[in-house]
């Protein structure tokens, strides 16, 4: 997904978001991706990378920790299906399908910005057996 925020240039991120109460990151991955994709799942799959960043939003310093999930699925039509007014849709630009050999390994309009080189490596490696720490 692209997004639009006043501070940078367009930035692709991967669907996701903030933890709802009483949801742990497999209940939020089945939430968010219909909400954000319109894929309806009906567990996570297998939790592969941690990210810890901090930045700014709006007025606010935040301390986001992101789990990522290796989530296998059929080629589709995003939708987003109940992105938050006010919030999300407001800065969301669209959608893109990303042949893996045009994902850079490094890009800062990427995030996380080694996208491209993750994606290569679980492919040809497969899933980590717990999921690791990858860069900002």
């Amino acid at each position: 997904m692209q997004f639009h925020l006043p501070w940078r240039e367009p930035l692709w991120v991967t669907p996701g978001g903030g933890l709802e109460e009483g949801e742990d990151a497999a209940d939020a991955v089945v939430r968010e991706l219909y909400e954000e994709t319109g894929l309806r799942i009906d567990a996570a799959g297998q939790p592969i990378w941690n990210r810890a960043l901090e930045f700014r939003w709006k007025e606010q310093i935040i301390l986001q920790h992101e789990t990522y999930f290796w989530v296998r699925t059929e080629r589709f039509e995003p939708e987003a299906v109940a992105m938050q007014a006010g919030d999300e849709i407001d800065y969301f630009l669209g959608y893109r399908w990303w042949p893996i050999s045009t994902l850079p390994d490094r890009d800062d309009d990427f995030a996380p910005k080694t996208i491209g080189g993750l994606i290569r490596t679980l492919l040809r490696d497969g899933a980590p057996e717990a999921p690791h720490e990858i860069p900002v």
